[in-house]
């Protein structure tokens, strides 16, 4: 990867070991301080979801921006409290569980639409965009597991072979 030496903002803890891990110097900057902070090269750059990028008008201050794919997934939950969930009847929950798996599936297209429109509207201003070639994923995706035993160690092993297998799944 190219980000050695580079300060840039993570979206988490996970997102920062991953950065570091390449090289890179994560930075906390507060989200009202992004704009300021890569236009006075207080950061340079920001790992975050491209929507954020375009709808904050990062992108004015970028020059290039990878799209990271199936490298960084979304996972959604939908929670609910325990007792009530518990005083539901059998049918209820049930249909309760069946729509909030349409509403991820729904919201995943949703959000791949938004996101493909948000790459658009930044190159359109002036951002070289970058997609991983697929002959170059397995180098980024094998660079991104360097962080798998920290995580692992933070949250267990059947937890991250859930995870793993649930991506893998969806791709």
């Amino acid at each position: 990867t190219d980000v050695a030496n580079m300060k840039i903002r993570p979206a988490g803890r996970t997102y920062a070991t991953l950065l570091e891990s390449w090289g890179a110097m994560s930075v906390n900057i507060a989200p009202e301080e992004q704009y300021s902070a890569l236009q006075q090269g207080v950061m340079d750059g920001i790992f975050t979801a491209v929507r954020i990028i375009h709808e904050r008008k990062l992108y004015e201050h970028l020059t290039n921006l990878t799209d990271l794919g199936y490298l960084v997934c979304r996972p959604t939950a939908i929670l609910a409290n325990k007792k009530w969930w518990d005083s539901l009847p059998a049918d209820i929950r049930k249909a309760v569980a069946e729509a909030a798996h349409e509403a991820a599936a729904t919201q995943g297209t949703v959000v791949d639409k938004d996101d493909e429109e948000a790459f658009k509207a930044i190159a359109r201003g002036g951002v070289k965009i970058y997609r991983i070639p697929p002959k170059d994923f397995a180098v980024w995706r094998e660079s991104g597991r360097k962080v798998w035993p920290k995580l692992t160690a933070k949250i267990g092993q059947t937890w991250v072979d859930k995870f793993v297998q649930a991506v893998e799944k969806e791709k």
